[in-house]
């Protein structure tokens, strides 16, 4: 069950990434990145159901679906990365949805609509920068100091020239990271693919960031491409005093283990926060633990964020909410109002779930209004 718990921080997303195959197909890549506890029965296993389909001028030129199982054993978070052919049309739209077959409950549902004319120009074609981990394709999500892409080519060159960007998506907008100046590898790996590295600054911070990619063919015809990924910076990285973190654990785990957390002397502290970490691993064959980076990040946000007074933001009703949940879609706030006390509303469309809450005081400290069981719900 602590199992489940700890799976609940991650959030389930997908990926999909198009590349010329030859003249007259694409190949389209489809990374899932899924959460095992939307699947997993008491009994300790599931399956997830992945559809997908493509239209183009309103017709449908293909359609497929996977069963993946899903259990204890499986690496968490699940990367399940799938592909299929199409043929060239000027405009696609394709459709991905992850349902879970036992509860009928739809986990993800995205849409993406693809334009030929972004990745074919005067007989040359360009794929996406489709990330990869050593040569091996894989989710957007790198816990080292090295990102790499792969890019597909067509007709099949020997050389490529590229200029890569650094930029933090903001609303919407790509802002451009100053000081920093990306001087990328480029390794061909077969005729015609090609895998462009950078190495992230040490004076970078966690987070999700865009690669603007301009990629030069033989000197001749320019690509510019997009990449939006996640910079983990190599694991988990306390904040201040370790004893502002082992609270929040209480959300996620029986407070015996808790308990002799807090109780330990200071010297021995560290060490067992290290064991129980290693204890609750679901991937203990690699270097990173992901819950527990998750984890150290969101209790991270809320200290910083919703602490009021000597409370640990953790602590707060927001700051449960932010620790279990993970951040907001999107954020209402209304401090000044006539007649009405300060309140926030935030959405988290994904789950279909909206929270208020207020500030009855006017010192900050927002409590949960609605839904009033919704501790019940996610404890």
């Amino acid at each position: 069950m602590l199992f489940l718990l700890l799976i609940s921080l991650l959030k389930p997303h997908v990926y999909l990434y198009m590349s010329p195959r030859d003249t007259a197909n694409f190949n389209v890549y489809l990374i899932t990145y899924l959460r095992p506890s939307k699947f997993i029965t008491l009994k300790g296993h599931g399956t997830a159901e992945i559809a997908v389909e493509v239209k183009a001028k309103r017709n449908v030129i293909y359609g497929n679906f996977w069963y993946v199982k899903v259990d204890t054993s499986t690496p968490s978070p699940l990367i399940k990365v799938d592909s299929f052919t199409v043929r060239k049309f000027k405009n696609w739209k394709v459709k991905v949805k992850i349902d879970n077959p036992r509860t009928g409950e739809d986990v993800i549902e995205e849409e993406f609509k693809k334009n030929l004319k972004d990745y074919c120009e005067g007989g040359l074609c360009l794929s996406d920068p489709i990330p990869v981990h050593g040569n091996k394709l894989s989710s957007p999500i790198y816990s080292s100091d090295t990102i790499s892409f792969k890019f597909k080519t067509i007709p099949e060159i020997s050389r490529i020239d590229a200029v890569v960007k650094l930029y933090q998506e903001e609303k919407g907008f790509d802002v451009k990271v100053k000081g920093v100046v990306l001087t990328p590898e480029i390794r061909r790996v077969e005729d015609g693919a090609f895998i462009i590295s950078f190495i992230m600054p040490d004076t970078l911070s966690r987070g999700e960031y865009v690669a603007g990619f301009e990629v030069k063919f033989d000197n001749q015809k320019s690509f510019k491409r997009r990449a939006i990924f996640i910079y983990r910076k190599g694991g988990s990285v306390l904040v201040g005093n370790l004893d502002d973190y082992i609270p929040a654990l209480t959300y996620i785990a029986p407070y015996s283990e808790v308990k002799k957390l807090e109780n330990a002397p200071p010297s021995e502290k560290m060490k067992l926060w290290k064991e129980f970490w290693k204890k609750h691993d679901p991937t203990p064959g690699t270097p990173e633990n992901e819950l527990e980076e998750e984890f150290v990040e969101r209790v991270t946000y809320a200290n910083k964020h919703f602490s009021v007074g000597k409370m640990l933001g953790s602590l707060t009703d927001r700051g449960h909410v932010y620790i279990k949940l993970g951040p907001p879609d999107e954020i209402d706030t209304h401090p000044f109002e006539l007649n009405a006390v300060p309140y926030q509303v935030w959405y988290y469309y994904d789950q279909n779930l909206v929270v208020i809450f207020v500030d009855r005081g006017g010192f900050g400290d927002y409590e949960l209004y609605y839904p009033a069981d919704l501790f019940d719900r996610i404890d």
